[in-house]
């Protein structure tokens, strides 16, 4: 009997395995890999813009110290003592090959070169890196294993209404894209301020908003129901790939996911991940966009070849990998500081995740590291620890005479910039030692007042203070802000000397600072 039922099981896998290499057309595909091709050509031009202030060896991220913090960034071509020169070539060179995707030639080696680029990026400039970039090496990832390039390309014919390809990597990719969506509104629902209706508004309050100061409390009873919508759709667009081809439904459930992340693209700093994952809804949407295309055509030769193997088992060990790193962190809600089990423990250990990082204690995080992946679906959920409402205001002194001091000349505000002023507020992204956080925070400080004298080699002596409101049901209003000075300094002749700098969990640094 026992025989009988495992053989059954094993055939019922096998048949399974065998129907998601059934073919899909190829159309949808190649859209997709022209849609992405776009974005990553502008996302590489933008990260060679931002290489002076990021990447240089000059710029606002001491690498040393974050390789110290970090001991797994240092798997990376970016290595200590490259010249700014040799980021902007390869950036530059990431857009050609962006552009040689979206043509057609030589899809795979191009994609490869621009996955080790977002790889090495990412990890280079860990503290500054955010979900845009998260989402930009997943989508590259898979644009690897896609079967992409029988349509569309320069200079080569095609009968793309009826050409297909086999489908396994491309269910595989849409199964990831519903797990963002599953994972991430499943984890909503553990967030009280998403709960209580005004996490959309604290969101919108928080410096990765567009325009945190546009949004007065008056506008939160507005909003509260758009909180509460995007609690109940988010879960509910994972069921896209499953619904029935030009169902009603399903076009509702397409045209909500694109008004989520056109909301989101328009409010907050986040566009390259949310433009991404509207780039998928060719592959979402294949059978509706053939129908409307090119009609009922059938495909005039033979099915294709089926996915080679290794393709087969890498796709399935990623999904596999993500599906187990989202269901452990289920069991990460522990107190702070608990021991872990020695399974835990060994996991830490592969490739140097000693970093001291709660989400390392995931075992499946290693693996996926070893893939260039560093993945994190809670997105949003984390509202509640970071509901923040924070500002800069700053004087300068010249003489007798007093004056307001731009502090968008300082601290411009760019996501980049946001994310590393989380450091300074202590008020961390990712958490780095609780040893190096000073001697971080220190640097950034310095840094920033360095940047600031490049541009404006004389000043007077300029002080600078931070506004902090917690954003609650009960500070919607934000009365309660507390008002900090955390820098003085001044520059003469393009030499800044710092007078004081408070840490703002550490030690207050009042000795002059060259």
């Amino acid at each position: 009997m026992k025989t009988r039922l495992v053989k059954r099981l094993k055939s019922l896998i096998g048949r399974g395995w065998q129907r998601l290499d059934d073919p899909i057309p190829a159309l949808p595909l190649d859209l997709f890999r022209i849609g992405a091709g776009a974005l990553s050509a502008v996302y590489f031009w933008h990260l060679r813009r931002e290489v002076p202030t990021i990447s240089s060896p000059n710029g606002l991220l001491d690498h040393q110290l974050v390789r110290k913090m970090f001991p797994y960034t240092r798997l990376s071509f970016y290595q200590l003592g490259m010249d700014e020169r040799v980021f902007r070539s390869v950036n530059l060179a990431a857009v050609g090959a962006a552009v040689g995707v979206m043509a057609g030639r030589g899809i795979r080696p191009n994609v490869t070169f621009l996955y080790l680029t977002a790889v090495s990026t990412y990890r280079w400039n860990l503290p500054a890196m955010y979900v845009d970039d998260v989402v930009m090496h997943l989508v590259l990832f898979w644009l690897q294993l896609l079967p992409t390039g029988k349509t569309l390309t320069l200079g080569r014919a095609s009968n793309w209404r009826s050409a297909t390809v086999p489908g396994f990597t491309t269910r595989l990719f849409t199964a990831n894209l519903a797990l963002i969506y599953f994972a991430a509104g499943l984890w909503k629902w553990n967030s009280p301020l998403w709960k209580q209706g005004i996490a959309l508004y604290a969101t919108l309050k928080m410096p990765i908003s567009r325009a945190p100061h546009f949004w007065p409390s008056s506008l939160q009873p507005l909003l509260r129901p758009f909180s509460y919508l995007a609690l109940i759709l988010e879960p509910i667009l994972a069921a896209l790939p499953l619904l029935p081809a030009h169902s009603r439904f399903k076009y509702a459930l397409g045209g909500s996911l694109v008004a989520f992340h056109a909301g989101i693209v328009a409010t907050l700093r986040i566009p390259y991940a949310n433009i991404a994952c509207m780039a998928g809804l060719p592959l979402l949407f294949q059978a509706e966009l053939m129908a409307w295309l090119a009609g009922d055509h059938a495909p005039d030769r033979p099915n294709p070849a089926s996915t080679p193997e290794w393709q087969k088992v890498l796709a399935s060990t990623c999904l596999t990998l993500l599906l187990l790193q989202n269901i452990w962190r289920i069991r990460e809600r522990k107190p702070i500081g608990s021991t872990d089990s020695p399974f835990v423990t060994r996991w830490r250990g592969h490739l140097g995740l000693y970093s001291g990082l709660r989400h390392h204690n995931n075992p499946w995080t290693a693996p996926l590291y070893a893939l260039g992946l560093v993945q994190s679906y809670r997105l949003l959920d984390w509202v509640d620890e970071r509901n923040w409402h924070m500002f800069y205001d700053g004087v300068e002194q010249i003489s007798a005479e007093i004056r307001p001091f731009n502090t968008n000349q300082l601290f411009p505000h760019t996501m980049r910039n946001v994310l590393l002023h989380s450091y300074i507020q202590n008020k961390c992204w990712i958490v780095p030692p609780a040893a190096e956080l000073p001697a971080f925070q220190r640097s950034l400080l310095t840094r920033f007042v360095q940047q600031l004298a490049h541009k404006f080699p004389n000043t007077g002596l300029i002080t600078i203070y931070i506004n902090i409101s917690r954003i609650t049901r009960e500070n919607l209003d934000l009365r309660e802000t507390e008002r900090r000075k955390i820098l003085q300094f001044s520059v003469r002749d393009g030499v800044p000397t710092i007078c004081f700098m408070r840490l703002l969990e550490g030690p207050t640094v009042e000795a002059p600072h060259r």
